[in-house]
Parts: structure tokens; C-alpha cells; sequence
């Protein structure tokens, strides 16, 4: 019975592997394209709210495949958090944009109570605190045929309290331990079962615990229900935000050659799209023999290479690289998104590892991370020539290294970006190193800035 069930549970994890890449790749272009046409000004405004719908819906099928392929992982022990400052009152502001429409669309009042002042940056999971507070917005949405859905947000000795209110059907006592069992899905007084994956609310629980929290519910059949969410979310003081991706129109520094391998031309042509007219020089492959046979003759500065490809696949493309003596970066970006799949591509040599469909901000942060750029924002861009002036990255003297590494040696992230702050403010000349290293930073990367530092404990 052992053999059994270990075999059907290699057999659905074959499966549910195959099923993301299929679903990822489509979802791409869809993704990714809707953004370029987002940000078009020749939009016209009757158009704009599909695409904005497009959009939408896009991220919604993606957060559906996300949360099949979180339940995988978490039944194999598999699962990691990844935390980073979030901009908290933004962060609140993007959900309300969401669902605010979507209430006031079937009719219903939209509030949002902020019962303390928030602070600016906490640290935490943002996509997986988002994952839980839309699963239960959502949810309001969907149950609540009239009245009014409140979204209530409470911060404490660095405790946020999130409340969702509704005035909906509410929940049978009966059924409140059941609505957190996989694929449970509640019918409504219709007697028809509402659409979804049934996978929310267990998600939502299991993530809320692995973060540290807890996600409670009280309801009252006819009445409404309130789901309430506690986190630990240390508030980060003094930090700024960088501004958003979307203001980024190029960058300092030479022009940056990146090679794009993908065996489906409409993969190719959208990230294309996307990174040309930031600056970047882009040369496409279909495949592994025609990446290869281009590296002597384009030199790029990085590679985004699939891992799913006819002939010579992702990884053995990568080894290929390797032991020919290329140390260009190499960013995996492949609808293959398993723990699993990350550790493959490390291990044959690729630098760091992306999922369809494309985020674009992480796209560009990785870009950031792996080519030292100096980011050219809106407003910010010089028009004196048709060139880009060479900025390249200079190390500050012996004191000044020893002086960082005190802080990289306690962990004190936030001391080091602060006397980052110092050197650039006395030292321009230092902005690309500094660049550099709150981009490590930023991910948490102690090892590789000591690295740079060449800091030895």
C-alpha cells in the first residue's frame, strides 16, 4: 500500500510539473504583453479598461497555477519563504485598488479602516501576505451578494492585524474547520457550488502558519463572517524607496548586449520588447546549437536562457558554456518553477533563476543584481548625446572596504546601506560599487557581498 501511494504521488507530481510549464508559457506572453500595452500612451481610453481586464485576469490564472504548485511543494517539504522590505502603506493600496471595483461592481460597499498610523517599510513575504489577503478578499467578494465588504488594517508592536469583514452568507459552525480542507468548496443558498479551485482558504492557513501567524474565523450563518490575520512584520525605519520599474527609461554605462535562447520565437519577441528600448542590445536563439554558435560573434553580457527546448536543452547548454570557460551570467527564465528545478540550473552553472510567467520588476531587478546597472529614470535622463557615457564600478579604498565589512560581519543590512548613503553623498564616483552591493543587499546575498568585499571571517 506504501509502494502504492508513493508511485501515484510521483505520478501527480510528473504531472503537476507538466502542467505548469504548459500553463507558464502561454500565460507569458499573455502577461507580459498586456503590460507593454498598459504602459502604451497611444492606448486609447475605450481600450484601456480591457486591457487592463487582460491584465488582471492574466495574473489571476497565474496566481491559480501558483497555488496548485503550493501545495506540491509544501506536501514535499519543499517550500521557502523569501523576505524583503515591503512598502506597507503601498502595499495596502494596491489591494484596494483590486477589489475595491470589484465590490462596488456587484453593488456592494467597499471600506478600508486603517485603525493605526502604518509605518513605511516592514519586512516580510509580500507575494505570499499578498496570496493570503486576496484568497480572503476575494472570497468577501465572491460570498457577499449585498451590504458591504470592510478590509481592516491594524499595526502594534510590529504586529500587523489584518481583518476582512463581510456581510454575506456566512459559514455553518459546522463548516468552519471544513472550508480549510483541500478542494472544499462551500455551495451557496442556491445549492451551487461556487467557482474555484478550492484551494484558498487552505493556502491561505497553511501560509499564514509558515509565516508565523495565525488565520482565525468567526461567522454567523446569514449574517457575515470576519476572517482575521495576524503577522509579525518588523517595521524598518529609515529606509527609502527606490522608485518603481515602471519609471525606468534606460540606464548608465555602455550598451549591454543580452542573448535571449528560447525555442518559441513569441518568448523571444516579448522580452525583446521589453528590454529594448531600455537600451539593451538583444540577439536571439531558438535553441541550444544556435546560442552556441552566436556567443563567439554577439559577446553579450548576459544570457536568459530556457530550460525546455528540442536538442541541446537549458542545463546542458549551460555545462557546455561552463567548460568552454563563458563566465557571462546566465539567468535561467523557463516555466519549470519546482525547487527542484531552481537547484538543476544552479547546479549546471546558471547564475539565477526566473519564472513564466515574467515579473517584470524581478526581471529588472535581477538585470539590476547581475550587470551592476545604474537605472535612468523618468525625468532623470540626460539628452546631451546619442552615447552612453562608460561608468564603470571602482572599489573604495582599503578603510573604507574594512569599514563595510564590520557591518556585513553582524548582519546589520541596514547600517550597511546607510553608510552606503555616506559614501555616494562624499564620493559620486562610488554610486556603480554601491549599486552593486545594496542590490545583494536587497536579496539578502551576506555571502557574495563578502565576496565583493572580499571580506574573509
Amino acid at each position: 500500500a506504501m509502494r502504492t501511494a508513493d508511485n501515484a504521488n510521483q505520478a501527480k507530481s510528473r504531472f503537476l510539473s507538466n502542467m505548469s510549464h504548459e500553463l507558464r508559457t502561454p500565460l507569458n506572453c499573455i502577461v507580459g504583453y498586456s503590460h507593454i500595452l498598459h504602459k502604451d500612451p497611444a492606448l486609447p481610453a475605450h481600450r484601456r479598461e480591457a486591457v487592463e481586464i487582460l491584465k488582471r485576469s492574466g495574473e489571476h490564472l497565474s496566481s491559480l497555477v501558483e497555488d496548485i504548485l503550493d501545495i506540491a511543494g509544501i506536501e514535499a517539504r519543499k517550500f521557502e519563504l523569501r523576505y524583503a522590505p515591503v512598502n506597507f502603506p503601498a502595499f495596502i493600496e494596491h489591494l484596494v485598488s483590486i477589489f475595491r471595483p470589484q465590490a462596488e461592481d456587484k453593488g456592494l460597499l467597499f471600506n478600508c479602516q486603517v485603525l493605526a498610523p502604518l509605518p513605511q517599510k516592514v519586512r516580510g513575504d509580500e507575494k505570499r501576505i499578498r496570496q493570503v489577503l486576496i484568497n480572503l478578499l476575494n472570497n468577501a467578494v465572491k460570498f457577499t451578494s449585498n451590504g458591504e465588504i470592510t478590509f481592516r488594517i491594524g499595526y502594534r508592536t510590529e504586529v500587523a492585524t489584518f481583518q476582512v469583514i463581510d456581510t454575506g452568507e456566512g459559514i455553518k459552525t459546522n463548516d468552519i474547520e471544513e472550508i480549510f480542507q483541500p478542494f472544499t468548496r462551500l455551495s451557496k443558498a442556491t445549492g451551487n457550488a461556487v467557482a474555484g479551485s478550492g484551494l484558498g482558504l487552505t493556502i491561505s492557513k497553511i501560509l499564514t502558519e509558515l509565516m508565523g501567524g495565525e488565520l482565525t474565523v468567526n461567522s454567523v450563518e446569514d449574517q457575515g463572517s470576519t476572517f482575521s490575520v495576524r503577522l509579525l512584520l518588523a517595521n524598518l525605519k529609515n529606509t527609502v524607496d527606490p522608485p518603481e520599474e515602471a519609471n525606468i527609461v534606460g540606464y548608465q554605462g555602455s550598451v549591454k548586449n543580452i542573448l535571449v535562447v528560447d525555442d518559441q520565437a513569441e518568448q523571444r519577441n516579448l522580452i525583446a520588447t521589453l528590454l529594448e528600448p531600455l537600451g539593451f542590445r538583444i540577439e536571439k536563439a531558438g535553441s541550444g546549437e544556435e546560442c552556441l554558435a552566436k556567443l563567439p560573434g554577439f559577446k553579450p553580457a548576459l544570457i536568459l536562457l530556457d530550460l525546455a527546448m528540442p536538442g541541446i536543452g537549458g542545463l546542458a547548454t549551460a555545462k557546455k558554456l561552463r567548460r568552454q570557460g563563458y563566465t557571462v551570467p546566465i539567468l535561467t527564465l523557463s516555466a519549470n518553477a519546482y525547487p527542484s528545478d531552481r537547484q538543476a540550473a544552479i547546479d549546471a552553472g546558471c547564475n539565477d533563476f526566473l519564472a513564466k510567467p515574467l515579473q517584470i520588476g524581478e526581471l529588472l531587478s535581477k538585470l539590476n543584481l547581475h550587470l551592476s546597472l545604474n537605472w535612468i529614470y523618468q525625468g532623470n535622463k540626460t539628452e546631451a548625446s546619442g552615447t552612453w557615457v562608460n561608468d564603470p564600478m571602482i572599489m573604495p579604498p582599503d578603510s573604507v572596504i574594512e569599514h563595510l565589512t564590520q557591518y556585513v560581519r553582524i548582519g546589520d543590512l541596514l547600517g550597511l546601506k546607510q553608510q552606503l548613503n555616506e559614501l555616494v553623498k562624499t564620493e559620486p564616483g562610488y554610486q556603480p560599487f554601491a549599486t552593486r552591493i545594496r542590490a545583494l543587499a536587497k536579496e539578502f546575498r551576506i555571502k557574495e557581498i563578502k565576496k565583493l568585499l572580499e571580506f574573509q571571517p
